[in-house]
């Protein structure tokens, strides 16, 4: 009794210790999209503010809006972007660049609806319905699935609805390709162009997700991507944290830097809430497959997928990049401000896009497909 006893503690204990090393695995993917790609923190590792409040901003958030998805079922493509949305709107709160501008800018490049403290418009539409959806929240679960797609095996532990994004069709290698070229050109802008510090910027945020992810693969942790999902408590206690240890301590913290926003650009950020929980809610849940498309056979599935040698390579051009970047910069930055530009117009029109999908089936009942 002892022995079953001991074993059965165990394997709890190594079953918690999984779990919370894969989640720290999703928060270094969200947090390395997020904000090394973006520039906005290269060197997160060597700051304190990085550890106590990006980093755990960014895992939280993550898994917070994962366990959404999972606990309702709802996890195709559509439904995570509208997730990703509302994760981007944590930057009122925190940074407040949806009202007054990215730091270190002279406000909000486009203006505002709203006037003075009012929703600025290309900060809105750029990372509310491009930057965090894709980068901060789908990309960093895509590529968890790719990691955990290995050859031989089956695909019983991703979300079935995700297969035909993580096949090595030509679409989907393009759309990759010109999200790595995107990382590469704002981390490089934002170092000056200078190698160096962009190889330690990539080579310092892997080193940190390497190690656990080979610890979780000599343990041979779980890694089915239903186990991010919590229990009532550990859900509750990870929204209280959002709420008190990350929302409220940052609310008062900004009123150092910025002017609080209007009572109408609040209106128009809670407005956005409001309209995005709708459309997420109103999408039909869809019914999970746990198979291979039958056009996959067993035989193939490695030359089917994208694999973590694809991923590693790609993160190795980030660096292999930013030394013709450093030499012919001047055309980098136009490249980086067309780049810039195209941003809240692509996201434009995957929101909408993401709109007209619910608004054509939110009518029906039956499991959806995506």
């Amino acid at each position: 009794m002892v022995c079953i006893g001991d074993h059965m503690a165990t394997s709890r204990d190594k079953r918690t210790f999984c779990k919370a090393l894969n989640i720290f695995l999703l928060g270094c993917l969200s947090m390395f999209f997020a904000e090394v790609y973006s520039g906005s923190s290269p060197l997160w590792f060597s700051e304190a503010w990085g550890w106590i409040i990006t980093f755990p901003l960014y895992m939280s958030h993550t898994l917070f809006f994962l366990n959404i998805a999972i606990k309702t079922n709802r996890t195709s493509m559509g439904h995570l972007y509208l997730l990703g949305a509302l994760f981007g709107l944590y930057e009122g709160v925190v940074t407040r660049v949806l009202w007054f501008g990215y730091p270190n800018s002279e406000g909000p490049i486009f203006g505002t609806i709203g006037g003075a403290g009012g929703i600025a418009i290309l900060e809105y539409l750029t990372l509310i319905f491009f930057w965090h959806p894709i980068f901060a929240f789908i990309l960093p679960i895509l590529v968890y699935e790719v990691l955990i797609l290995k050859e031989g095996e089956n695909t019983t532990g991703i979300f079935p609805s995700h297969i035909p994004w993580l096949r090595k069709t030509r679409k989907n290698k393009v759309v990759f390709a010109l999200l790595t070229l995107t990382g590469s050109l704002f981390l490089s802008l934002s170092l000056n162009y200078d190698p160096i510090p962009v190889t330690i910027s990539i080579l310092g945020t892997l080193a940190i997700f390497i190690a656990p992810y080979l610890v979780s693969r000599k343990f041979s942790c779980p890694t089915d991507i239903r186990g991010f999902e919590l229990g009532k408590k550990g859900f509750s206690v990870l929204f209280i944290y959002m709420i008190i240890g990350l929302y409220v301590p940052m609310w008062f913290i900004m009123d150092v830097f910025y002017p609080r926003p209007s009572i109408f650009g609040i209106f128009l950020y809670v407005l956005s809430y409001v309209c995005l929980i709708s459309l997420f809610w109103c999408y039909p849940r869809i019914t999970d497959r746990p198979k291979l498309p039958p056009a996959i056979h067993h035989e193939n599935r490695g030359k089917a997928f994208f694999n973590p040698r694809v991923v590693m390579l790609s993160w190795l051009l980030l660096m292999a990049l930013s030394i013709p970047y450093a030499i012919i910069h001047p055309g980098i930055t136009l490249l980086a401000t067309m780049v810039f530009i195209s941003m809240p117009v692509v996201g434009f029109v995957l929101f909408v896009q993401t709109v007209y999908s619910v608004l054509k089936t939110c009518r029906f009942h039956k499991p959806l497909y995506r």
